[in-house]
């Protein structure tokens, strides 16, 4: 019996629950109170009044880190553990065999294509001097047909910006893409859910295609 102590709000308990998602764990979720000095089972059984704390069985484990690398040790993958992982990131990564001018040009043609417009670029040096010149950090907007189908007026549109930073590495270039309105999850708002899947196709299709 896994038993999670937790609250909704915990960034550190979200990570937690993301991983007994892609191991497949049934386990009971154990709401704490805000208060900290009304958490009396908790300090019983963990001797600390902060989230998050698992138990399993005679195991008591009481930060993030430690229990969810308990939970892959312990517990072996399920078959869906990397569509888990894939739906649950905030960040994707691809590595590109070329160079930054090429994979950013290459980019900007697959994201026109795909409907997104761009509101702002911005060069290494700009962000931090250290930062190589061939580094590019793009922002780009909520394609139109998806904030039509959201109804959302089109000057908040592209005020909803997602990064997507082109930077030289050993191996070539890496493309890396912030998930659409990654934290409009956190409000629950069904509008806004459909329009950060609907932006989770489009930008799926802009990184296979490159």
């Amino acid at each position: 019996m896994i038993t999670l102590y937790q609250s909704e709000w915990c960034p550190y308990c979200h990570r937690v629950r993301q991983t007994l998602s892609e191991l497949g764990l049934t386990y009971t979720a154990v709401n704490v109170a805000f208060d900290r000095s009304e958490r009396h089972e908790l300090v019983e059984v963990s001797g600390q009044d902060g989230v998050p704390v698992l138990v399993d069985g005679d195991t008591v484990l009481t930060t993030s880190a430690a229990i969810v690398d308990h939970l892959r040790a312990a517990y072996p993958a399920a078959a869906d553990a990397e569509q888990h992982d894939a739906m649950g990131s905030f960040r994707w990564v691809l590595v590109l065999d070329t160079t930054p001018a090429k994979a950013l040009a290459k980019l900007k043609k697959r994201l026109k294509a795909e409907g997104f417009t761009f509101v702002r670029e911005v060069r290494g040096p700009e962000i931090s001097t250290p930062l190589p010149a061939d580094y590019v950090l793009l922002h780009v907007a909520v394609p139109a047909a998806a904030a039509k189908a959201a109804a959302i007026d089109a000057t908040v549109a592209s005020a909803m910006a997602t990064p997507i930073a082109v930077y030289p590495v050993e191996s070539g270039t890496a493309v890396a893409v912030v998930q659409p309105l990654a934290g409009f999850w956190l409000f629950g708002d069904p509008e806004l859910l459909k329009l950060s899947a609907a932006l989770m196709e489009r930008m799926v299709k802009v990184l296979e295609a490159l």
